[in-house]
């Protein structure tokens, strides 16, 4: 077996020939880094430069050969940084690295198709950790300039660029089609084996047609100069193999470095190829393409004839393939039809259906097709059912870790890119949150989506999250950077949207000015604007000159009050006119503001009066610094339609609230907390908090923070210390107890005594069993508060009934005392639980103060004993021994309980 698997990988990593005149047309007209960039670029790589590389490499990751991870670089980079970079520029002057950063370690992952074929195993080479530092800290320079030269259509590894430009782009353009009658084709290209067949001639000599410098293109070279790989097959490695050809994926710069290597073949497809041309929006689309998936859209079907010319010449400059009977199209609309094609493209799949591209079913006649959603909530519970059988070892911290990461992530891809199907997330909802609870919801969901600090166990909203999502997507729409294709689609939509005529516009009007019913526009930009109308959107300041004001809105506009405009019929008429914006006001051929007779026919009205009405509140409510601009802009007759406003500095907050809407002091929402932010730098963490308080604002404001309020009034300016209760040194078990206990989530014989024929009373004393009573009033709880409160007297603290429900504030100077005490506290109250829950299923004695003493006991010494076999008394000693109040270590390193 591991003969047969090097011989595979000795025979996919050996070069080919390559056709010389084949590069000189990739080449062409290729663009070129600056000058500037260039320089900058063949400088030598610093210590600075490097040590950056480390910090931003990621961790737990598996190392190379040496089993040196990126971890114990970052522990002992003070004393092996400076040595290192000697060593390293000397390799790159010399022109050669070490052994150990030339070999790496294959390890084969599955892909799909029959595994007992290699071909269908992706290999990732398992690079040295010194080399990886290496090739992270070229790839830093190399990101800088990647933007100048990869086209924006291409999105892998450049900055700023995202896979979901990639298929928002697709999503749009279909929908476009289908809104417009368009008939054209997408073909998606596969490439076969795309990182293992890159020449690395062709790769250098590619890198230098791009413009960059000997230097720089001599630090690439070295690394892969003499390159090994050994291939692990069942724990075995074989014998080395040359690696002569192909980027080694689990390299820093392998995504960089695939980019450029194709980038000369999409180059070529984007001069050779007709694409399709819009005229509304003004556009030409070639291709999208994410690394080697490369979707080609083909208006005239002799595109198809260039297509195989072109990937042959790419094929012939760089060794690369495309496996034509893997690749598939989707044809949309009914003119279009493929004839006459190629031999070669005669084994494409043409189909009318959902094309899968990125991982996503996209289509022209289902806005989110039902292949992305069916058998995807199967798959959910199926998971969730594997995890029902461990429930009973799961904390509730446990339980949300495995909904957010292993259930829920799932789900983050396709919702960030399609609205879901009608009740798919309902359903979901519903199904983690019984997985979570397993019995009776004690607390209602929106708690529990809380994060811990704040009371709830941090479990994800996927309502929420796709309102999230909405709200990032709007932010690329208005500030990314390059402008992606797909934004020129979206503000189309959004121009044509009622014939409003507005486009970025649409997002500081007045809520009202938004219908409930968003019909003409995509599902998708329909739930965009759903979501912008569950908040408050305000601009820092109003536009007073340029197109900012020419395209400023007459209607449902804050900062521009027109009343007359606020009468729908006035309101329908402007829009049947085309006068929705300042700039629709001007006569530019007179020179002066267009003549109320004029407007009136345009508004199909008999009269003046209103049209007259419009144009004299228009000018008062205009500020005096724009009745100037617009004065100079009618003697000078520029600028002229259309308009294109710049980007709009918003701010995003909760709506206004009535007077009778104000919540209790106590209460765990914190919705009037929350400011106004800046729309365009708000971050994601900011943005979920502000959804996740709107939509559960009821949930959140009809109940206190904890049900202690009433029972066991805090001390002023006190409140539950959440993050308190799931500490360092707590067991997760404790800490649910004491979660629990602060919400009240406890089945007492009041409760119980509801539903079933158990009695009212406590099964210790027969005294009516409350929430109180079972925590804090029981008589057989005296001992153990006794006990209690001789330890915290040691420590300088008085135990009080706030103490022992509140927990106890973790503070820096005494943060080892407050662990401790929490972890004392927790352990009592999971005492008094697992007793009282003892001695209703057997009617046994059970005595807390005895488990609690136990519960500590047993704890220090599990510790002690990790601590002396990993020689760590010391720090032992500081959280454990504190003050001899629990325990003490003798000079013999002996223990010694003093509980």
């Amino acid at each position: 077996m591991c003969g047969r698997a090097k011989a595979f990988y000795a025979s996919l990593f050996s070069p080919d020939l390559t056709d010389p005149n084949a590069c000189k047309v990739l080449w062409d007209e290729l663009p070129t880094v600056s000058t500037g960039d260039r320089d900058r670029l063949e400088l030598p790589l610093t210590l600075a430069e490097f040590s950056e590389a480390l910090r931003r490499m990621p961790t737990n990751k598996s190392p190379g050969l040496d089993g040196l991870t990126v971890e114990f670089y970052r522990v002992f980079w003070d004393v092996l940084g400076p040595d290192l970079v000697t060593v390293w520029a000397e390799s790159l002057q010399g022109g050669v690295l070490p052994l150990s950063c030339r070999r790496a370690v294959l390890a084969l992952l599955p892909k799909k198709g029959d595994l007992r074929d290699l071909r269908n195993w992706r290999p990732v080479s398992l690079l040295s950790t010194d080399y990886k530092v290496v090739a992270k800290a070229i790839s830093l320079r190399l990101g800088s300039v990647l933007a100048d030269v990869v086209h924006p259509d291409q999105t892998y590894t450049v900055p700023g660029r995202t896979i979901l430009d990639n298929l928002y782009l697709v999503r749009d353009l279909l929908a476009l089609g289908c809104r417009d009658g368009l008939s054209f084709a997408l073909l998606s290209l596969d490439q076969e084996k795309a990182f293992d067949r890159v020449d690395h001639g062709y790769l250098l000599s590619t890198l230098r047609a791009f413009g960059f410098g000997p230097q720089f293109v001599g630090f690439l070279q070295v690394l892969y100069t003499s390159a090994e790989c050994l291939v692990r097959l069942n724990w075995t490695l074989t014998e080395p193999v040359s690696f002569g050809r192909g980027v080694r994926q689990g390299c820093p710069l392998s995504g960089q470095l695939y980019a450029l290597a194709i980038e000369p073949f999409l180059c070529l497809l984007r001069r050779r190829l007709t694409g399709l041309v819009l005229r509304e929006p003004e556009l030409r689309l070639v291709l999208s393409a994410y690394a080697d998936d490369v979707l080609l859209v083909v208006q005239d079907p002799g595109d198809l004839v260039r297509v195989e010319a072109c990937q042959a010449i790419y094929s012939a400059a760089s060794s690369a393939r495309v496996n034509w009977v893997k690749s598939s199209g989707l044809v949309v609309g009914d003119g279009w039809q493929a004839s006459s094609l190629p031999p070669a493209l005669q084994a494409i799949r043409w189909s009318a259906g959902p094309l899968l591209y990125l991982g996503v079913y996209l289509s022209a006649t289902h806005p989110s097709p039902p292949e992305n959603w069916q058998g995807l909530e199967g798959r959910v519970i199926e998971r969730i059912r594997k995890w029902t059988g461990l429930l009973r070892c799961l904390s509730f911290r446990g339980r949300a870790l495995v909904i957010n990461q292993l259930v829920l992530s799932m789900l983050w891809y396709r919702l960030n890119t399609l609205v879901p199907a009608p009740g798919f997330l309902a359903n979901l909802r519903t199904s983690i949150l019984e997985f979570f609870w397993s019995g009776l919801h004690w607390v209602s969901a929106g708690v529990l989506h809380l994060p811990l600090e704040e009371g709830g166990q941090g479990l994800k909203c996927p309502h929420t999250q796709v309102h999230v999502f909405r709200l990032q997507a709007l932010q690329r729409l208005l500030y990314g950077a390059g402008s992606p294709a797909w934004s020129v689609l979206a503000h189309a939509f959004l121009r044509r949207f009622r014939g409003l005529r507005y486009d970025r516009q649409l997002l500081y009007l007045h809520p009202r000015g938004l219908p409930r019913d968003l019909y003409g526009l995509p599902v998708f930009y329909q739930d965009l604007l759903r979501t912008w109308k569950l908040f408050s959107a305000t601009r820092s300041v109003a536009a007073t000159e340029g197109a900012d004001l020419l395209a400023e809105p007459l209607l449902h506009n804050p900062q521009l009050r027109v009343q007359v405009a606020e009468s729908p019929s006035v309101r329908q008429r402007l829009v049947l006119a085309e006068v929705t914006r300042v700039g629709d006001l001007l006569d530019y051929d007179r020179g002066d503001w267009l003549d109320p007779l004029t407007l009136a026919q345009r508004m199909g009205l008999s009269r003046p009066r209103t049209p007259r009405r419009v144009l004299q509140e228009v000018k008062a409510a205009l500020p005096p610094a724009a009745r100037v601009y617009l004065d100079r802009v009618l003697r000078e007759g520029m600028p002229r339609p259309p308009f294109t406003p710049s980007p709009p500095d918003l701010f995003i907050g909760p709506l206004p609230r009535g007077p009778n809407r104000v919540p209790c002091p106590f209460t765990v929402s914190r919705l009037h907390e929350l400011q106004p932010i800046r729309f365009q730098t708000a971050p994601r963490k900011h943005l979920y908090t502000l959804v996740l308080h709107t939509l559960h604002l009821l949930a959140l404001t009809s109940r206190p923070d904890t049900k202690w309020r009433d029972l066991l009034p805090p001390l002023e300016g006190e409140k539950p210390r959440w993050a308190s209760l799931y500490s360092s040194l707590v067991p997760r078990p404790a800490g649910d107890v004491s979660w629990r206990l602060l919400h009240g989530a406890v089945s007492t014989g009041v409760y119980l005594a509801r539903f079933t024929p158990i009695p009212n009373t406590c099964p210790f004393c027969g005294v009516r069993e409350t929430l109180a009573h079972i925590y804090l009033e029981c008589a057989r709880l005296q001992p153990l508060f006794r006990l209690l409160s001789d330890i915290l007297l040691r420590f300088w603290l008085h135990f009080s009934p706030h103490l022992f429900i509140y927990a106890l504030p973790i503070r820096g100077p005494t943060k080892s005392q407050d662990l401790l005490v929490n972890l004392l506290l927790a352990i009592a109250k999971l005492a008094i639980y697992k007793t009282r829950v003892r001695r209703l299923a057997d009617g046994g004695f059970c005595d807390c103060g005895a488990y609690f003493r136990s519960s500590v006991r047993s704890r220090i010494r599990a510790e002690f004993l990790w601590a002396a076999s990993t020689g760590s008394l010391d720090t032992f000693e500081e959280q454990w021994a504190l003050s001899g109040v629990l325990c003490s270590v003798s000079p013999s390193g002996s223990l010694r309980l003093t509980l």
